[in-house]
């Protein structure tokens, strides 16, 4: 079971051709660029190739996935589980069955204070000590310094939580994580908030890495996510805002570049970094990926907070592409169990939103349940436009706690994105 060699990520790349569009978004002419080519996604992984062993229940891996109703013709279907933020493959490494009480039990913990009996404190010690398969639940007790992931063909699944309070900061990742020569291994990244100064929030060389539920707010002066040397990237349900602490000449070039015959896959993102010269920058030199069900943005009215989270009317809101992703960066269930007496009328409800946060308002007000459960203790506390500038610019998570006076507002109305694409 350990020795399962894992390549099913690079192989739905890499075998035949698929539908795809390239979005460029150039600032000053906000000029969108598409390639596109139509053709299927067929995932074709070493996975059904190597089978099982071990103790599993079952050896052979097609029995498996058949016995538990598992489609496997389904794009990236061993990436993705919309039942549960562990992906199938790590429940069959860890000789799991799916959607059973303990399927998503971590098997290492990071915390930051050390709390925690038999944890470890970093990002990077954890990744050195994880076998393969390792799922690693990091806790929401500080922030943590980038790591380097150089061993090939381990398989590792980090988890971030905030720990059943919904009130809690996602944790946040301050330093750069590298991923190099992953081999057939795969690193995977939920939850997380990356908040990286003057340099990149992640960086892919000849690997292959998939990031989910993640907020960018990264002021890197060249690049926000860089894939090269034959990697293989995914973003799905992710969200890049340019960062409010950036200064004004050291804002990114492009929020994601993918080169060196590196491939993107883009599904359920924002890109919304109103500095940028380029939201995604992939050269015309063979490469190809696809970016689909995502909001592509450089300038205009934002889909977005300062902070990036989602407002009430935002075009973000859902319009994903359901199955993804069962929850958001806050544990959050997709799509919301918002009511259907929302301010907001036009939503249907039954779809998840796009980027890392699911805008959830129980009580029908238009503020986030998070955002009111931190500041005011109580779902519902506000009602009508007099809290929007607070909440739009982040200022009582910015030490402002004293109520705006009522004609301090701000109205926002999006119709259709503005010098964006979405697909």
């Amino acid at each position: 079971m350990k020795n399962l060699v894992h390549s099913g990520f690079r192989a739905a790349f890499r075998r035949g051709s698929v539908g795809r569009s390239l979005v460029f978004s150039l600032g000053g002419v906000g000029l969108a660029v598409c390639l596109a080519v139509l053709c299927t996604l067929a995932l074709r992984s070493a996975w059904a190739q190597q089978g099982g062993g071990g103790g599993s229940p079952f050896a052979d891996v097609d029995a498996w996935a058949e016995f538990h109703g598992i489609d496997r013709e389904a794009d990236f279907y061993e990436l993705r589980n919309p039942n549960s933020r562990v992906p199938y493959l790590f429940i069959y490494l860890n000789e799991r069955e799916p959607n059973a009480p303990g399927a998503e039990e971590p098997t290492m913990v990071v915390d930051a204070s050390g709390a925690t009996p038999g944890s470890v404190e970093t990002l990077q010690e954890a990744f050195d000590l994880a076998e393969d398969g390792e799922i690693i639940l990091v806790l929401p007790t500080g922030r943590y310094d980038g790591f380097v992931a150089s061993e090939p063909d381990k398989n590792v699944l980090f988890l971030g939580t905030v720990n059943g309070d919904i009130t809690n900061d996602p944790p946040t990742i301050t330093g750069t994580v590298e991923i190099v020569d992953s081999g057939d291994g795969i690193v995977m990244l939920d939850g997380f908030i990356f908040d990286v100064e003057d340099d990149m929030a992640v960086h892919v060389l000849a690997s292959d890495v998939w990031i989910s539920n993640s907020l960018f707010r990264s002021s890197s002066p060249d690049v926000t996510v860089s894939a090269e040397y034959e990697s293989n990237l995914a973003l799905v349900h992710c969200t890049f805002v340019e960062s409010q602490s950036a200064p004004p000449n050291r804002l990114a070039t492009a929020s994601v570049e993918v080169y060196s015959d590196s491939i993107l896959f883009a599904m359920n993102s924002v890109f919304h970094d109103v500095g940028t010269a380029c939201e995604i920058l992939v050269p015309l030199s063979g490469e190809w990926g696809e970016i689909a069900h995502s909001i592509v943005r450089d300038g205009g009215e934002s889909p977005l907070t300062l902070e990036g989270w989602l407002y009430a009317d935002s075009p973000a809101r859902c319009a994903a592409e359901p199955g993804w992703a069962s929850v958001d960066i806050r544990q959050q269930p997709r799509p919301a169990a918002n009511p259907n007496n929302s301010i907001i009328q036009s939503f249907n409800n039954s779809i998840p939103s796009m980027g890392c946060d699911e805008f959830t308002d129980t009580t029908g007000n238009g503020y986030p349940d998070w955002w009111e459960m931190k500041f005011f203790g109580k779902k519902g506390a506000v009602s009508g436009q007099s809290w929007f500038k607070a909440y739009y610019n982040g200022l009582l998570t910015k030490g402002f706690t004293e109520l705006p006076p009522n004609d301090n507002t701000i109205t926002i109305t999006l119709t259709a994105p503005v010098n964006a694409t979405k697909l």
